[in-house]
């Protein structure tokens, strides 16, 4: 940083002008922190973060190399390994002119596991798309995580209008299962299953 006065007797920083923490896969830039040496605890303003993400070879699946990129208005580091992000928008889209994002008040950053949104909106070129009041992203070394899919809803000629919803089940890297049942107005709830391996 520009500018660090520290104490060495609580092992408290505070630094202000350009600051910059690297630690393994994790690095920040921010305009002032406050950062406890000892602990690893500290809390960032105006920041701007990439997590490089470790993913293993995988033949079946096309992979980015991209890092998970966000920018904020606050991030609280609480330990090496756990990030509070507020007011963020995050992507592993090309970093220059990113074509989306998932913009959120607030989000948890798990390095190496996941990133869990809260009341995030997805946007491509700026334009929000989908509300989404939870969401959960991988990032880390697993590419595929169980959980619920996000909501279908359509309108067609041949099945009338369409509600569904979805569980995603990833037990393995080279397998995974689909279950999903939707409202079809015109013939009642059907159930589908889907299993595939890879």
């Amino acid at each position: 940083a520009e500018h660090v006065q520290y104490n060495t007797k609580t092992y408290q920083a505070t630094a202000r002008g350009h600051v910059l923490l690297d630690v393994d896969t994790q690095h920040i830039t921010a305009d002032s922190a406050d950062f406890n040496v000892q602990s690893g605890e500290g809390v960032f303003d105006h920041v701007h973060g990439e997590v490089t993400m470790e993913h293993r070879p995988n033949s079946n699946m096309l992979v980015s190399p991209n890092p998970l990129v966000f920018e904020a208005q606050q991030v609280r580091r609480l330990d090496a390994r756990t990030y509070m992000i507020e007011h963020a928008w995050l992507t592993v889209c090309e970093q220059d002119k990113p074509n989306w994002k998932f913009y959120a008040p607030h989000a948890t950053l798990h390095v190496d596991r996941t990133v869990a949104l809260v009341n995030a909106d997805f946007r491509m070129f700026r334009i929000p798309l989908l509300y989404i009041p939870y969401a959960s992203l991988p990032a880390g070394r697993k590419l595929r995580q169980s959980g619920l899919l996000i909501p279908e809803f359509g309108d067609t000629s041949v099945k009338g209008v369409v509600i569904g919803d979805g569980y995603y089940w990833a037990p393995r890297d080279w397998t995974d299962l689909d279950l999903g049942a939707a409202y079809l107005s015109r013939r009642g709830w059907q159930q589908n299953a889907q299993f595939r391996a890879k």
